[in-house]
């Protein structure tokens, strides 16, 4: 998805950048705001011919995934290979360019890919809309890469950092009601780590080693913390599981800073050896479950 579909509801927060606004300002700002918010639906279900009625014959894309400016023709024979999501971070901007068209810019937040290798995370996307006939089309589309900002790979979750004792449930279920118990590692290079006591297996599962990965913060707000993790295991063949796999699993996790505690869920997804893990959106439904952990001390 190229934009956050809620954002329509954000039109008070826009900044309008010219003074005095004109009469008529707000009708062209939401009427935009509909045709971007159709642009990026047709993106996300890959609708080809919504796609090239909501852009100008001229449009061009200057992206860090695209190999060079691309035409509407170049981004359609592409699409396939385009699998995103965005969230937008702060206000989005409008300027005025004249009566028939605006310019709309905002910081966002990417996830996925293109042709299999991952996008940036951290852009500002800049848009050019122009008013054909009494329809807003968009005419270009520019994404810059940023470098990290405060709520970066620490940021907002440098408290986080550290070693958790945790109890895993099923999802819904009580904490008292575990399955297992796992040792989390966050680390301040954002590599995270994960060793489960359930590793040697249960009745559908076959045994499985220590898990690695990475994880990076995902707000802003240092007083509640939350960050996104994915780590990477393999299974250990066996009689009854004679084929090994991958295993992801895919945390969210949030800290409370009183308690030095976190409370996360996770979805574990299981893929043949061969397969890529690491691709978005070709993942099978997972396992899903919660956990809550409490910071291991130095005593």
């Amino acid at each position: 998805m190229r934009s956050l579909a809620a954002f329509l509801s954000a039109v008070s927060l826009l900044v309008l950048n010219l003074a005095p606004a004109r009469a008529g300002d707000a009708e062209v700002v939401e009427a935009i705001n509909k045709a971007a918010a159709a642009l990026d639906q047709a993106f996300e279900r890959q609708d080809k011919a919504a796609v090239k009625r909501l852009m100008t014959a001229d449009h061009l894309a200057v992206t860090p995934y695209y190999d060079g400016p691309q035409t509407v023709d170049d981004q359609l024979a592409s699409l396939p290979e385009l699998k995103y999501q965005q969230t937008l971070v702060g206000e989005v901007a409008f300027s005025f360019l004249g009566p028939t068209a605006a310019m709309r810019t905002f910081t966002a937040k990417l996830d996925g890919s293109f042709e299999g290798k991952p996008i940036p995370r951290d852009v500002y996307v800049s848009e050019i809309w122009a008013n054909n006939n009494g329809a807003w089309q968009e005419k270009f589309y520019q994404v810059t890469s940023l470098k990290l900002g405060h709520a970066g790979k620490f940021g907002a979750c440098k408290d986080v950092v550290g070693t958790y004792l945790t109890k895993n449930f099923a999802k819904g279920g009580s904490s008292e009601n575990f399955t297992s118990r796992s040792v989390i590692s966050i680390g301040r290079a954002g590599l995270m780590l994960f060793t489960d006591s359930g590793e040697g297996g249960e009745a559908g599962f076959a045994p499985f080693t220590d898990a690695r990965g990475t994880w990076r913060c995902i707000s802003d707000d240092a007083s509640a913390p939350k960050l996104r993790a994915t780590t990477l295991d393999f299974t250990v063949p066996t009689a009854d599981n004679p084929h090994a796999q991958i295993g992801r699993l895919d945390f969210e996790i949030g800290y409370d800073a009183e308690n030095k505690t976190i409370k996360a869920s996770a979805t574990l997804y299981l893929i043949p050896l061969e397969d890529n893990p690491l691709v978005p959106g070709e993942l099978t439904e997972g396992r899903h479950f919660e956990i809550a952990g409490q910071r291991v001390e130095a005593q």
